[in-house]
């Protein structure tokens, strides 16, 4: 990375260097001394990234993801020692999940949530209809049963209509 100061970065809309600006202070953040320049630029960084935030440069994802990712090299490089603590408090609070994560997470939560239902209620859908089905292949087969015994009758009394035609004709 280029040897830039904060203001540079700003000024040449590099954002993307913030986080790499915050570890070039990795030594005064793991010995804790003199840190308060680190702290200082740090304020810069976030007042910048705030006025940057109100004049829309930065998006809210952006913004906030920015102030993640500052805060997690901050937090690597100190491994929680009180510059940064400090540090990090100047940025806007713990990391766990960044806004947008966030935002994406529980919206995939809520279209799982969605598609869930109509997967539910479709099986209930195709579980009705084969239901409906299989119902009419029992009416079918039943009206194929009568018709079958019905037509066993209809040769029954056709053959006996013959027999006694035969009688008759006889005498």
């Amino acid at each position: 990375m280029p040897d830039l100061s904060k203001e540079e970065i700003i000024e040449k809309k590099l954002y993307a260097f913030i986080p790499f600006y915050v570890a070039r202070y990795e030594h005064e953040l793991t010995t804790e001394k003199n840190y308060q320049k680190v702290l200082e630029d740090l304020a810069y960084v976030r007042d910048k990234m705030i006025e940057l935030r109100q004049e829309k440069e930065l998006t809210g994802d952006e913004f906030t993801d920015l102030g993640s990712f500052v805060n997690t090299i901050v937090l690597h490089i100190t491994d929680g020692n009180v510059a940064g603590k400090d540090a990090v408090k100047i940025m806007g609070g713990t990391v766990y999940e960044t806004e947008s994560e966030r935002i994406r997470r529980e919206a995939h939560e809520e279209d799982a949530a969605i598609i869930a239902e109509k997967e539910r209620a479709l099986s209930e859908a195709l579980a009705a209809k084969e239901g409906a089905v299989a119902a009419k292949d029992e009416a079918v087969a039943a009206k194929d049963e009568a018709l079958a015994k019905h037509e066993k009758e209809l040769e029954t009394r056709d053959r006996r209509i013959a027999e006694l035609e035969a009688l008759l004709a006889a005498k």
